[in-house]
């Protein structure tokens, strides 16, 4: 699919002045269940991700029956330091094992909830329950580390205006992450 592979991939996306991410899963296989997760490579996976450049790791917490949480995301980020480029790595546990409490150390972020919502389908009513559960979770934030209640909505069909200001202004003041779950060329 990438005649020059993933590290070329890489390369132009950082050509064009942005970051390069990347998707893996600490269980056995993705959430599609499609692709292989990290678990049982976690070091020549990150040493990949390493050599490809990658700025950037969501890593999925799907096909991880009977795996604990702490002691797998701890292991990728051992994984990561050996490999010895600094990644971003987003832990997608969605409140497992209460991230909150023992990620930052080894995490840039972490979900805290499940998805906001399906492919394209702006959900208002589970942003501002995701809102109000993250509320007191502020005190696990700081600089470097964030409390993750998913990607942004703003911009998906389906919101209002005022909405779409809602949404924007609580994900601030929650200081997570501000990532663009819509179609940007809209």
């Amino acid at each position: 699919r990438y005649p020059s592979g993933l590290q070329g991939v890489g390369d132009y996306i950082h050509k064009l002045g942005l970051k390069y991410a990347l998707y893996t899963d600490a269980g056995t296989h993705t959430c599609s269940g499609a692709m292989p997760g990290t678990k049982g490579h976690e070091f020549e996976d990150m040493r990949m991700f390493a050599e490809w450049r990658c700025d950037y790791v969501k890593i999925d917490w799907c096909n991880s029956d009977g795996m604990d949480p702490t002691k797998a995301y701890t292991l990728l980020h051992e994984a990561q330091l050996s490999a010895g480029r600094q990644i971003v790595h987003s832990l997608c546990s969605w409140g497992v094992g209460k991230p909150w409490n023992w990620a930052a150390p080894i995490g840039h972020l972490w979900r805290t909830t499940g998805d906001i919502c399906g492919p394209g389908r702006a959900d208002y009513g589970n942003a501002t329950k995701i809102a109000f559960f993250n509320q007191g979770l502020y005190k696990h934030a700081g600089l470097g580390y964030w409390n993750d209640p998913d990607m942004l909505i703003v911009g998906m069909t389906g919101l209002s205006e005022a909405q779409n200001r809602t949404v924007f202004s609580l994900w601030c003041m929650m200081a997570s992450p501000l990532i663009a779950g819509n179609d940007v060329r809209t």
